[in-house]
Order: C-alpha cells, then structure tokens, then sequence
C-alpha cells in the first residue's frame, strides 16, 4: 500500500475504527480530513478521539490532520492544499457523512452527495482507488420493488432506499461513485453494533436509540424484527483487509453478521439487567413514545418515527430485507477475519457500555 492515504470521517464512529485498523494493517501514513474552524481546532478535534480509541503513541506519529469540509466545494481545500494532497495521496477511504436518521434529503445531500462528489473527483484528479463506505440501508425498501433477498451483485434499483433521508443520499453516493469511472470498492455495512469484545457503542445509532428510549419510558416495544447487524471492529477490520487487496477493485461487499439480530433479544437483555420490565404492541409503544417526548427527546422521537416500520415492524410488509454476505465472508475468512457471533454475551456487553457511559436511564 502506498505511504500515504486519505481518511474522512476519522472522527465518526466507524471512520475511528478504520482508522486504527489502517495504522495496525498498514504502513501508510494517514492523512485525515477533519471539519474545525481553525488547523490548531481540527487537529484537536482529531487527537482527543484518537486518543480515546487508545491508538498507540508510536502509531499516531503516522497521523496528519488536514482541515476540509464535506459540505463545502472542493472539500473546503485552497487549491494548493487540493495538489498536494491529489499529488501524493495512494488511496482515498471515504467514510465520512451526516448519519441522521432524522433529517431530510435536502439537509444531508452537501455533505453525503455533494461531498462524495467531490472526494470522487479527488480520486479522478489523483488517479487513485476510492474506498467508499456506503450503507446497505440502500436497501432498505427492496422488498417493496421485489426484493425480499439482496446479495453483493444486486443491482440497486430506484425505490430500494425507500423515502429516509439518510438511504436515500446513501444510494446517490453511490451512483455517484459507479458513473464516475474511478477505479472504486464499496462497502455497504449493514446497521453497525458495539464494539465486539467491549460493547462499547454509538451513543446516536438506531437501536441504541430504540434501546434507550426504551430504559426511559420503562416499557419496550413486543415485535419481532430481525435485523441485519456487524460489529463495528469487524466492520473496520475487514474494510481494511479487502482493501489492501488489487482484486477488490470494481466489487462490492456486505459487512454483516450471518444472522439477523433480533430485536426481541436486545429486548430481552435490557429487561435482564432491570430496564423496561414492561413491554408493548408497537403501536402503542411509538404512542407512550410521542406522549413523552421531552423525556426521550425529540430527536429520538423523529429517528425512532422515520425509521421505526423497518426497525420495529408491525407486518411482513415493514420487515428489511434480508442482507446476504456469504462471499464478502468468505473471503474475509480467507484473510483471517472471521465475523463473531452476536450472542448473548455480547449483547450483555453492550448493555454493560450503555450502563457504565450512563445512556441508560431508569
């Protein structure tokens, strides 16, 4: 791999993960696209999470922050700063976006479709790979336009992101990145869980929300979706592993667990550690929800409502699709990464995180 990539999102959930897995599997120095309103503010910004996510000294000597902004053209970069990082980059890993399960397309496209525009021109004007981090939330509606089981050679159709924001920039990033010729893997994760061996977990995901709210009405939702999950270390491990590979190019792959997660489990397991010992009908669950909104806030309460048909589905017709991986895993396995089993242990774990950081409320 090439002594210099670039690295958006560093500072997100995910984007931290990838970046220790690029300083553990690699030799690259990697150079991170940071938002802030001063050089001294981003690199800051950079350092306090990095130094969260317990990247060793010795390794964050092969970190640089470059000050940009996805919602701005060109990145935000004067155009000395866009040569030289066109000039030298080997590899362009695009993970940053505004996750917000709750906004409108209008208000997430600057950032994750305009912004994956111009990282995809980036990689044009250096004539390097682009990593795209994509969603397989781009398929969240598919079983509406008949197709109850995606794979890595589904072919995404109009109508498959369904009518969420967030998808549905999501499925443009990626049109974006196929139409521009760039030599190009994608990635689509499926909903991203806590760290396997800590639990440690977004405190803004959606079943963290689902959960947190849960702890605070007292009561949980009685349903019986699965969803398609992957840990966030698994996730940014293998990214790193196919990436570092030439055959990835022009493929893309499913970073998810065999199995769907159940909700109901989750359930089960805030309710064993003395949360929301109640339970509801979904319906009357997302009412208790609204009626007390300035307990769980309103952000939770929008997420939760744009999203909640597929997350807690009420009928067949609301459940996602099923998210095949079997050949992303099977080549994982080949390269040593093998995706863990989401048991109850590692359930309990991340019910411990959300306990111990105090996002759970009684």
């Amino acid at each position: 791999m090439s002594k210099i990539v670039l690295l958006t999102g560093a500072t997100g959930f995910l984007g931290g993960y990838l970046c220790a897995e690029l300083l553990a599997q690699t030799d690259a120095t990697v150079h991170c696209l940071v938002r802030g309103r001063t050089d001294e503010g981003a690199r800051r910004r950079l350092a306090a999470y990095l130094a969260h996510r317990g990247i060793p000294r010795a390794d964050l000597a092969r970190v640089a922050t470059v000050r940009a902004d996805l919602r701005a053209p060109r990145l935000g970069l004067d155009d000395a700063t866009h040569e030289r990082l066109a000039r030298t980059a080997g590899a362009i890993y695009h993970c940053g976006a505004t996750v917000n399960l709750a906004a409108d397309y209008e208000r997430l496209a600057s950032c994750n479709v305009e912004g994956t525009r111009a990282v995809t021109e980036l990689a044009a004007r250096a004539e390097v790979t682009l990593h795209h981090i994509s969603s397989a939330g781009v398929f969240i509606d598919a079983p509406h336009v008949g197709h109850p089981e995606v794979d890595e050679d589904t072919v995404l159709e109009p109508g498959m992101p369904g009518e969420v924001g967030y998808t549905r920039t999501k499925f443009d990033g990626e049109e974006i990145v196929r139409a521009s010729g760039v030599p190009a893997v994608i990635y689509r994760p499926a909903f991203i869980t806590g760290d396997h061996a800590t639990g440690e977990s977004s405190a803004s995901d959606l079943i963290t929300r689902a959960i947190r709210a849960s702890a605070v009405l007292g009561v949980a939702p009685d349903c019986a979706t699965a969803m398609p999950t992957a840990p966030v270390d698994y996730v940014a491990r293998g990214i790193v592993a196919l990436s570092t590979r030439p055959a990835a190019v022009g493929r893309t792959f499913h970073l998810t667990q065999p199995e769907h997660l159940s909700m109901a489990e989750i359930f089960a397991r805030l309710r064993a550690r003395g949360y929301a010992p109640g339970s509801q009908p979904v319906t009357d669950w997302h009412a208790t929800l609204q009626d007390r909104v300035a307990e769980t806030s309103a952000f939770t309460m929008l997420a939760l409502w744009r999203m909640g048909r597929y997350l807690l589905a009420e009928t067949p017709r609301d459940q996602v699709p099923v998210v095949r991986s079997e050949r992303t895993r099977a080549e994982l396995s080949r390269l040593g990464v093998t995706c863990p089993v989401a048991d109850t242990a590692y359930l309990d774990r991340i019910m411990g995180y959300l306990a111990a950081s105090g996002l759970l409320a009684r």
